[in-house]
């Protein structure tokens, strides 16, 4: 450790027969505050060399951005199909539901005035109750990888009896499609109502 300035010990010699006079720092005091200086430096050095050698070289960074670049180059399609696909089922059974809570909603109010009417050019549909006008009050518009393809309503108007079936007794059958994987999944409506959906079309 170096010492501090003031701090040097002293030794105390006779001059001239009086006892007690400080004497002169011994040169070797010196030396080795100069070789404790000299050994804290290259331990500095050491250790900044140390620091420097412990990072990444450009190099490194490349390689590694390369690989994640790879790696996600294989995932993504199939990080896509899945997401088309989750889209296409949750459009599919969202649909399905909305079915049902029409025929509820005419059973409730004993009205055959309640229909969804399908756009398929701009891929959604709308909830209507006709005894209140033909202004919908729901609109559902499908993701933008799910295509509503066709339906065999006449006209694309899906119309419930009171009693909740399909007015005149026809079921029907609307056709999602999934644009990234070119699945599948049909929204059918038998002649007694139910309401299923299924990835193959009825026979």
């Amino acid at each position: 450790m170096l010492l501090k300035q003031g701090e040097w010990k002293l030794n105390k010699i006779n001059v001239n027969g009086k006892a007690g006079t400080p004497a002169l720092p011994k040169l070797s005091f010196y030396l080795e505050n100069i070789w404790l200086f000299m050994r804290n430096t290259r331990k500095n050095i050491r250790l900044n060399k140390f620091r420097y050698n412990a990072g990444f070289t450009l190099i490194e960074i490349a390689i590694v951005v390369v690989i994640i670049g790879l790696v996600v180059a294989v995932a993504l399609p199939d990080f896509n199909r899945t997401i088309g696909r989750y889209n296409l089922e949750s459009s599919a059974r969202e649909l399905a539901l909305d079915i049902r809570s029409l025929q509820q909603s005419a059973i409730k109010h004993e009205s055959a005035g309640f229909k969804i009417v399908f756009n398929t050019v701009d891929d959604c549909y709308y909830l209507i109750n006709t005894d209140e006008g033909l202004t919908p009050y729901l609109t559902k518009n499908l993701p933008a990888n799910v295509d509503l393809v066709n339906t065999n309503f006449d006209g694309h108007d899906l119309i419930c009896a009171a009693n909740g079936r399909p007015y005149g007794g026809i079921g029907g059958t609307i056709t999602l499609k999934d644009l990234k994987t070119g699945a599948f999944l049909y929204v059918i409506i038998n002649t007694l109502g139910r309401v299923r959906v299924d990835d193959t079309p009825p026979s």
